[in-house]
């Protein structure tokens, strides 16, 4: 499946270059209200969100929380996972099939820059330009 391969890629790319310094880690999103969502019919968007234990789509913003963790330093001990943010989209894979499409970002930190390793969709995008943004912002306090 997408989710195991990913899982196998990530731990994989960990394990080749934490010797370097570099943390490869995966954010795997459930389904995320985006253009590319909403260019389905509404019967199919509808079956995703009905795989999620949330009952809804996420927003991309809803995203950024959990890849600044795998980018910063406060998951500076964190290489190899894959966070699945997924409104509990693997939650009900106990009862049922997961019928949303997960979104694979391997996202590395090697000193302080941020580096997309590999990349899907606008989704990626979107959290990386926010991830930019929050990153960029002087700390103020």
């Amino acid at each position: 499946s997408m989710k195991s391969a990913l899982m196998s890629f990530t731990r994989s790319m960990a394990a080749e270059f934490a010797g370097d310094g570099i943390r490869v880690n995966a954010l795997a999103p459930g389904p995320v209200d985006t253009d590319m969502m909403r260019k389905n019919p509404q019967e199919v968007i509808d079956g995703m969100v009905s795989g999620t234990l949330m009952r809804r789509l996420a927003s991309a913003d809803e995203m950024v929380g959990a890849a600044l963790l795998l980018t910063s330093d406060d998951g500076s001990y964190m290489t190899g996972q894959v966070i699945m943010v997924d409104g509990g989209g693997s939650a009900a894979l106990a009862t049922r099939a997961l019928l949303s499409v997960l979104l694979a970002v391997a996202l590395s930190v090697t000193a302080s820059r941020l580096r997309v390793e590999t990349c899907s969709s606008y989704l990626v995008a979107t959290v990386a330009m926010r991830i930019g943004s929050i990153l960029a912002t002087p700390a103020t306090g």
